[in-house]
């Protein structure tokens, strides 16, 4: 027998959802990156207790990883950073164990807030409801990856913010983006 692969996209068209509002910032190394990250997630929850003025924080994200190594790092950070904050914050990759994680998704999915750090392991197949924001620090560890990282937001029709960190070496990875899968990051900071 013989399979047959339909592509139902255009191969002119860019593979990123139009509803996603997609942004760059550079940094001169990876640890700059990581500060930046961390800086744009302490603004979001301080803008957030401004407007909302109540206890829960009406902020939910992804953070996507490169491994499994650095999401257990950058976890520990962060959970020390926000732990008087009413802001849960769950470690996903491979190497929580299966039912652990089965628990971790049906909590993220429920909570109106909170943040999810993971690798790809959760770029694919996940669908969290209302989540505000894509957070990436680093490149996927293939292109396709980064279009499945940015699609958990905007979903059933909302509008959604992806935001890439990135340090200068890792900047080829934005022309690939844009050759390959037809994709322009047009909002970029320094």
């Amino acid at each position: 027998e013989k399979c047959l692969f339909i592509d139902t996209i255009d191969k002119n068209e860019p593979e990123a959802h139009e509803k996603i509002e997609q942004s760059l910032v550079v940094s001169k190394s990876f640890a700059d990156s990581i500060h930046a990250t961390i800086n744009h997630l302490k603004l979001k929850i301080a803008e957030n207790n401004k407007t909302n003025k109540i206890t829960n924080i009406d902020y939910k994200a992804i953070l996507f990883t490169p491994t499994v190594k650095f999401t257990k790092f950058i976890y520990s950070v962060l959970n020390k950073e926000f732990a008087s904050q009413s802001f849960p914050i769950y470690e996903f990759h491979g190497q929580v164990s299966q039912s652990r994680r089965t628990n971790l998704v049906k909590r993220f999915k429920n909570d109106s807030n909170g943040l999810l750090i993971c690798t790809d392991v959760a770029a694919r197949g996940m669908d969290f409801p209302n989540v505000k924001e894509v957070l990436q620090i680093g490149v996927p560890t293939e292109l396709a990856n980064y279009i499945h990282r940015i699609g958990r937001t905007a979903r059933s029709g909302k509008d959604g913010k992806s935001i890439m960190f990135l340090c200068e070496k890792e900047l080829p990875f934005i022309d690939q983006l844009k050759r390959t899968k037809n994709i322009d990051i047009i909002n970029k900071t320094q």
